[in-house]
This record gives structure tokens, sequence and C-alpha cells, in this order.
């Protein structure tokens, strides 16, 4: 099975590759939530499983489940192979501080300078501060403290921006 998906392939015809159809699957059990942002995938943008330790690197890992992680196409594609992330997977709560005055994520300061050092890269590598995403999370923020959306709704679109409110006792 390997083999067919590996070979190349006659122009315009499309291979899909069996991992490919784990997306609903992880989707659903992740509750259409990205891995890295803590959001609620918008159905405008592209879902996509990344393979957390790499394909290319890893190949015995591209059709396991615990190297799936749900994101979208545009940051699956800002991991390079050389240079991972921190998984999702063992992330732990507080280990990444929102501020809520510029909205940018942070490195928790009252970690040790190793586990800072990587946090930072995972946020610099993903960038988990560009503007779309700093504009996303002040806008909800913004929604919510108007009472233009309800606490539920903030919750569920974005669980991270809830999480870290609730942790700063901002609510």
């Amino acid at each position: 099975m390997l083999k067919v998906i590996f070979q190349p392939h006659p122009k315009g015809e499309t291979i899909i590759k069996p991992y490919k159809k784990a997306l609903p699957a992880l989707k659903e059990v992740y509750f259409n939530l990205c891995a890295y942002t803590g959001r609620r995938i918008d159905p405008a943008e592209c879902a996509e499983i990344d393979h957390f330790l790499p394909k290319c690197t890893y190949p015995k890992k591209e059709f396991t489940w615990d190297n799936f992680r749900l994101t979208t196409k545009r940051l699956n594609s800002k991991k390079w192979i050389n240079i991972l992330p921190l998984d999702p997977f063992d992330i732990e709560d507080g280990w990444f501080e929102l501020n809520f005055f510029t909205f940018t994520i942070m490195a928790n300061n009252e970690l040790d300078d190793s586990l800072q050092a990587n946090i930072t890269k995972t946020i610099e590598l993903l960038g988990l501060n560009n503007s779309n995403l700093i504009d996303s999370r002040s806008r909800f923020w913004d929604y919510y403290n108007k009472q233009k959306i309800p606490p539920e709704f903030l919750k569920e679109l974005f669980p991270y921006i809830w999480f870290e409110a609730e942790r700063q006792q901002l609510l």
C-alpha cells in the first residue's frame, strides 16, 4: 500500500493518502479545535492532519493516530522538519500565558529558562502571535466584554481565551 502512495502518479490524478480519511474522526474527537491555537477551526479554514513527528523523518508514524494533531493548513505549513514545536499533548496548563492587553501569547515567566525558551520557540515557529491570530483573540474577547456574544459562545469557539481569562481571574 505504501508503494502506491509514494510512487509518481500521472499528471492531474489525485491520490488520497489513507491517513486523510481520519480527518472527520479527528475533527469529531477534538471538537474541531486546533491543537496549536486552542480555538475552533472556522469552516472557511482548511482543517488538516498534522503529523507531529514528520512523515519523512518518521515514516512508521505516518498512519498512527497518536502522531495526528488537528490544525489548520496555515499552521501545518509552519512546522519545519528539523525543528519541532512543543507537542500540544505534553503542554501543561499555565505554560503559555495570554496577555489581555496585547493579546499576544508568551511563556510563563515562572517556568525554568529552558522550558521558557522551548515555549518561545514554539510560539515563533508556529506564528502564534501573527497579526491575524492576535486580531482574532482581541475581537472575540471584545465581543464577549461588550456582551455581543454569550459566555458559552466564547468558551466553545475559543476555549484557550476562556481558560486564560478564568486562570487570570478575569471572568
